[in-house]
């Protein structure tokens, strides 16, 4: 929690630094991470939805930043595995939309988005699943 409050603090003097908004958003995932691996799923989903806003905003400013689009790829299949652990099959989905949205279009420019597209497309359909069951 410090090391989001550090670099929080960071952001906070320098606004427009890229580097540390970006620092931010890595420092969220990992306590979000942190939260998670000790049980705290509310608490990891609460992080990693900040680190989401974190994310939104640096794409903002940098469309095409492969860095910045993989991590925010990455945070978002994290939100839906963590929506799916509370059974929030519905927000799962969306989450997982959103990632599958992103990867698809980098994939033939990057193929670093490749290793996502597999997981993502699996978690997906087992949110639409749950969710026709739920009906």
């Amino acid at each position: 929690k410090e090391a989001v409050e550090s670099a929080s603090n960071l952001v906070e003097r320098d606004p427009g630094s890229r580097e540390n908004r970006l620092n931010l958003a890595i420092c969220q995932v990992w306590l979000a991470t942190h939260l998670s691996k000790n049980g705290d799923v509310a608490g990891a989903l609460r992080y990693r939805e900040i680190a989401a806003a974190t994310y939104a905003n640096l794409v903002a400013s940098s469309a095409n930043d492969a860095k910045i689009l993989e991590s925010q790829v990455a945070n978002w299949g994290e939100i839906g595995k963590l929506r799916a652990r509370r059974g929030e099959w519905a927000t799962a989905h969306q989450n997982y939309t959103s990632a599958l949205h992103v990867t698809e279009a980098m994939v033939a420019s990057n193929p670093a988005f490749n290793e996502y597209l597999d997981e993502l497309r699996q978690a997906d359909q087992g949110a639409i699943l749950r969710m026709s069951q739920q009906k």
